[in-house]
């Protein structure tokens, strides 16, 4: 995690972080958006390394969403006191009639068993004290708690895995956790945990599914597939074009009616498409070489068997991503230095702009009004 706070643009994702101003990474909360979704962020309010929230503009309400990481069990009470008070600091911002979000490893266990309109039937384990502390939070702020309301397996209901964990003894607890206010409880149709995940943590990622609707912001927001493999789709197109010349060509004779000329037209376009331009998969990075995909694909058999490898496989997978990349930039360096004594600028340009990626865009101004709340709107901040 970086040091201090911002905003990072990656190929078509923006990152939003929180991090400490001292220099160290022990801690830091962050969210990922799309880059289509990049205008509707209007408000980035990061408090500090452990809670931060980005507001959505949507329609007819606003989304806030406040990303946290509560200390851990081995921490005082006074950090966890100071958690909550940075919790509290950064809710009340919002408005109660927003849709809010709050999201991240709360370190705490609720357990299973149905409190009112806060924990759904389905929790994991046996509440502890952290948990009975979450519990009055969420009383007091209306909020429900997302991924105790389905059934489903154990194994998509637990989050973090334990050191001690083995075939022998199993320690898993759910400690993360998805909260959505009361009000819109209704719009979560789903929430669970991705065991399966090739991610080297010892936390299972937890995905709800929540319906709602964004606001237009007006603006033209260009979505490009920087990854479609286009030479692989023009000679699939060049394939099936013999067979649609012919099937138009007996279009083109015919003299039946309308409806059976439409038919005989849409049949073979139809049949083209599927077969030839359906199941066309992405292209893979330039620098994703072979080797590193057969290392990924060995780590992922090691995910659930034996730790050790696992991390020794991810340390060659890091080490040969960075050679591969290196290389890569070598060759594009190369690439430009020979376009640039060639005197051919529109190329030139052309690449720096498909390296670089668009314009950097300024994180949403924050302000907030001297009675505490948060200056959604624009006119509001003017």
């Amino acid at each position: 995690m970086w040091t201090g706070s911002g905003r990072i643009h990656s190929m078509d994702k923006i990152f939003y972080y929180s991090g400490n101003n001292t220099g160290t990474h022990s801690n830091g909360v962050g969210i990922l958006v799309d880059e289509s979704l990049s205008n509707s962020v209007c408000n980035f309010v990061p408090v500090s390394d452990r809670c931060m929230m980005i507001q959505i503009e949507g329609t007819p309400l606003n989304v806030n969403i406040i990303q946290t990481y509560a200390p851990t069990s081995e921490s005082s009470e006074e950090e966890l006191e100071r958690w909550y008070d940075e919790l509290e600091q950064v809710y009340k911002l919002t408005k109660q009639h927003d849709i809010n979000i709050i999201m991240g490893d709360m370190n705490a266990k609720v357990g299973e068993g149905p409190i009112n309109n806060i924990v759904g039937k389905y929790g994991l384990g046996v509440r502890n004290e952290r948990g009975e502390r979450l519990i009055e939070f969420c009383q007091d702020h209306n909020m429900t708690i997302t991924n105790t309301l389905f059934k489903l397996p154990k194994r998509r209901l637990y989050t973090w895995r334990s050191p001690q964990d083995n075939g022998i003894r199993i320690v898993r607890n759910q400690i993360d956790f998805i909260l959505i206010n009361q009000r819109f409880r209704s719009s979560v149709k789903s929430a669970k945990t991705f065991p399966g995940a090739d991610i080297n943590s010892d936390h299972n990622p937890v995905v709800a599914n929540i319906k709602l609707k964004l606001k237009f912001t007006g603006k033209n927001i260009r979505i490009k597939n920087r990854h479609q493999d286009v030479e692989k789709r023009r000679r699939k197109i060049k394939q099936s074009s013999p067979e649609v010349n012919d099937a138009l060509q007996e279009v083109r004779n015919s003299e039946e009616d309308i409806n059976t000329t439409w038919n005989a037209l849409k049949t073979p376009l139809v049949k083209a498409t599927q077969t030839h331009l359906t199941g066309l998969k992405t292209k893979k990075k330039q620098r994703m070489t072979d080797e590193i995909l057969q290392l990924m694909d060995q780590r992922r058999e090691h995910k659930s068997r034996d730790t050790i490898a696992y991390k020794r496989c991810n340390k060659e997978i890091n080490k040969a991503i960075i050679t591969a990349k290196e290389k890569w930039i070598s060759e594009k360096c190369v690439e430009l230095e020979d376009l640039q004594k060639k005197h051919d600028s529109f190329t030139l340009h052309k690449k720096i702009k498909e390296l670089t990626g668009p314009a950097q865009r300024f994180c949403p101004l924050t302000i907030i009004n001297s009675d505490g709340t948060l200056c959604s709107n624009v006119q509001e901040k003017i």
